[in-house]
């Protein structure tokens, strides 16, 4: 399915970062996926769409890796983009860096000026890596209304496409609780 975008849609792409691509955490057909989204973020560029880049982007020393091997340690070859998804990355996109503390960093949306800079956007796609962890965190809490400074700023509908999306889980009944929860918490679910 090709989503119409426009001038009021945030393409937010999510952790397409080396080690979770190739390297210490990498999610099962990850690899597959840059092409597609390289075209996805041109398309959605085209169309005048706000474009959103996501990373983890731990300390050294996080609880995080009680439960994750550690992956995405700030600075880091390891934390970069994806070089082909880092090519399609322009200065004028907003870039959140989560988990940089002592928290799990899963959702976009711990970056409190997110809400502000998506203010103009009505619709989001949500697109990347992990689909059962930090993509559908992000998709779940933009289909939530966020205060910013004295406003609340709320997005009229979250789609996540699950061809642009990958999992960590391989088990098709583990993917299917992922979305029946996202769809329960209002998430739009693309094929």
């Amino acid at each position: 399915m090709t989503f119409p975008y426009s001038p009021t849609t945030a393409l937010i792409v999510v952790d397409l970062q080396n080690d979770f691509v190739t390297g210490s955490l990498a999610v099962p057909g990850a690899e597959s996926l840059i092409p597609d989204v390289v075209l996805e973020v041109r398309r959605a560029r085209r169309a005048g769409a706000q474009i959103v880049f996501t990373q983890d982007w731990h300390p050294e020393q996080t609880p995080h890796y009680d439960e994750w091997p550690v992956h995405c340690v700030q600075g880091t070859e390891g934390a970069k983009l994806h070089p082909d998804i880092a090519f399609e990355c322009l200065l004028s996109d907003y870039v959140v860096r989560k988990g940089q503390g002592q928290e799990d960093g899963y959702s976009a949306f711990e970056d409190p000026a997110l809400p502000y800079i998506l203010r103009e956007a009505r619709t989001a796609v949500v697109i990347g890596l992990a689909g059962g962890h930090c993509v559908a965190s992000t998709a779940v809490d933009a289909a939530l209304p966020h205060r910013y400074q004295d406003t609340t700023y709320g997005l009229e509908e979250v789609f996540m496409p699950l061809h642009l999306t990958r999992f960590v889980e391989t088990n098709v009944d583990e993917i299917a609780e992922h979305v029946s929860r996202l769809v329960e918490s209002g998430v739009r679910i693309l094929p």
